[in-house]
């Protein structure tokens, strides 16, 4: 890790998530919380455009 550090053209940076969603597969997704709590939820509202 170290040596990354030294190049002049290449960033490391800490992320620390506050909230996500984990879709492991078919039907099988879940939210996860800032403590680490994960909770299974069911997706119905299917994928929603970009403007």
């Amino acid at each position: 890790m170290q040596e990354l550090v030294q190049f002049q053209d290449f960033s490391l940076f800490h992320l620390i998530p506050q909230q996500g969603l984990f879709v492991k597969g078919f039907g099988q997704a879940f939210q996860v919380a800032p403590n680490n709590q994960v909770d299974v939820v069911h997706l119905d509202q299917g994928h929603i455009e970009q403007h």
